[in-house]
């Protein structure tokens, strides 16, 4: 949908303006949210992991381990 401050009537070449631009986004806006539903979760996993082992290389951390 295309909106403007005030209500007007679009004349046809803009409205096939419009759908052409609409035409080229959609496959690159459909790719993103595939890409994000497949790396959001991984992303996600390598974030728990680093928030899992970060004392392994933060001095403060490691030293509450050392003997």
């Amino acid at each position: 949908m295309v909106q403007t401050r005030e209500a007007r009537s679009f004349r046809e070449n803009e409205i096939r303006m419009l759908v052409e631009a609409a035409n080229q986004v959609a496959p690159v806006v459909s790719e993103a949210r595939t890409l994000d539903r497949f790396i959001g979760p991984a992303q996600e996993r390598l974030w728990a992991l680093a928030r899992n082992i970060w004392w392994s290389w933060t001095t403060t951390a490691s030293a509450c381990f050392a003997i």
